[in-house]
């Protein structure tokens, strides 16, 4: 079988429709990794913190299409959240819910799966840091 020379490759690859389609766009489930967190109290400065210290998931399973976000606590306890909003804009993939007294919301790049995971409630504010990848 022949090879295509790169530059024909590559203008091939570059035509609408046959590039591969954004990897975190929701069409399948991803999992996102929880690296930092800064947590924010409203009498208090914010602090960077581990994610055990939190209690918040080391990993979270996405499922745009079936609008779930579930995880396992350290504390084993399971984090099992509906997605009420699902926006994209400008290459970021955008998912909001609540849970109990908590509301949440997560920005994730559409290209690499960088994360940014943002929870509240009246008392605090919690930023967390991680990234997305795709099931093999």
């Amino acid at each position: 079988m022949k090879h295509l020379p790169a530059w024909i490759t590559a203008a091939l690859l570059s035509l609408p429709g046959l590039a591969a389609a954004d990897p975190f766009d929701g069409s399948t489930p991803f999992l996102c990794a929880t690296m930092q967190t800064r947590l924010c109290p409203a009498d208090a400065e914010c602090e960077q913190q581990g994610v055990y210290d939190n209690d918040i998931p080391r990993f979270l399973n996405i499922s745009v299409q079936g609008k779930k976000l579930s995880g396992k606590r350290p504390s084993g306890a399971a984090v099992d959240a509906a997605i009420d909003s699902v926006r994209h804009s400008k290459g970021t993939m955008f998912l909001q819910g609540a849970q109990e007294a908590f509301a949440w919301s997560m920005a994730i790049d559409e290209q690499d799966g960088s994360m940014t995971l943002t929870v509240a409630n009246t008392d605090n504010g919690m930023v967390v840091f991680g990234a997305c990848t795709k099931p093999e």
